[in-house]
């Protein structure tokens, strides 16, 4: 017997849980999963403005299946740690409805999946990039002569 396989929606399936930065905020999951989409925001948003992003609440909801009042819930308690900062945009292009939430993450919320990250390991990242882009451009010479 066969398995019709069901339509999947189409966000991100994988979430990735920084345990340590859920201890030190003391987060519940629902709320480590609503940081976790606004953080991937940036990627696929249409409507952004000085690091703001416009996302609707029924969009979190229907992505990650939660209730209304855990989303809500979970933007606020997300405010209230200075992990996020909200204000009201102005978006012409949509409907008549204009003004609506846009959300950026703050510098403490930036930290999210750093906890193990290194300074050295990065500038020697940065250096080995500078590097290659030093001997792509003496490819780029060695064949045009």
């Amino acid at each position: 017997m066969s398995v019709v396989p069901k339509k999947l929606p189409k966000c991100t399936r994988t979430i990735v849980l920084d345990s340590l930065f859920m201890r030190k905020y003391l987060l519940s999951y629902s709320q480590m999963a609503v940081m976790y989409y606004l953080l991937l925001l940036k990627n696929w948003v249409t409507f952004k403005e000085d690091g703001f992003y416009v996302v609707l609440s029924k969009k979190i909801e229907k992505d990650l299946k939660f209730h209304p009042k855990t989303v809500e819930a979970s933007i606020t308690k997300l405010k209230r740690l200075n992990l996020i900062q909200t204000k009201r945009l102005i978006v012409n292009e949509w409907s008549t409805h204009k003004t609506f939430r846009a959300i950026g993450i703050t510098e403490l919320g930036k930290e999210y999946n750093l906890s193990h990250y290194k300074e050295d390991h990065y500038q020697h990242a940065l250096e080995l990039e500078k590097e290659n882009e030093v001997f792509r451009v003496e490819n780029d010479e060695v064949h045009k002569l």
